[in-house]
């Protein structure tokens, strides 16, 4: 799927979104989420998404989650090792299993947070919710700007 958010060319694997449906419908009753790995270009201004990671929460609960941040560098590492600097972090996803995924406060400073972090290398950081009643958001941040947009039906 393809997406123009936020001055960017998003482009998701289907497998991606296959993979973060199954993993909102194993858990049900707490949040979880992970990291997004994929390609870049900084001057076409374009992300390809095409690796989910699940990286469980020592305490989610069914509105909070937070991963772990060692795991989650450990998996960035070995797959930029192992590709030769092909795939790279390219943002976050998480469910929202009880509510809307439409970003919380929370959510948008932790993506801010990263955005701070990732800005001189990323075009933009990427976020991805999924919720309730088959809604996803995509949401894009970079330092000028984060934009969101709400998808219903995504079965």
């Amino acid at each position: 799927m393809k997406y123009l958010i936020n001055g960017l060319e998003i482009i998701i694997n289907n497998k991606v979104l296959e993979k973060m449906t199954k993993f909102f419908g194993l858990c049900k009753q707490c949040e979880t989420g992970g990291i997004l790995l994929g390609k870049f270009s900084g001057k076409k201004k374009i992300i390809e998404v095409d690796e989910i990671y699940e990286i469980k929460a020592n305490n989610s609960t069914c509105v909070a989650y937070k991963r772990n941040v060692d795991i989650a560098q450990k998996i960035i590492d070995r797959r930029w090792k192992e590709t030769k600097g092909l795939l790279n972090y390219v943002g976050e996803w998480h469910t929202h299993p009880k509510m809307t995924a439409l970003p919380s406060q929370t959510d948008i400073l932790t993506l801010t947070e990263i955005i701070l972090k990732t800005e001189s290398i990323l075009p933009g950081t990427i976020m991805i919710i999924v919720g309730k009643n088959d809604e996803l958001t995509i949401t894009v941040g970079s330092r000028e700007s984060i934009q969101s947009f709400l998808f219903t039906n995504m079965k």
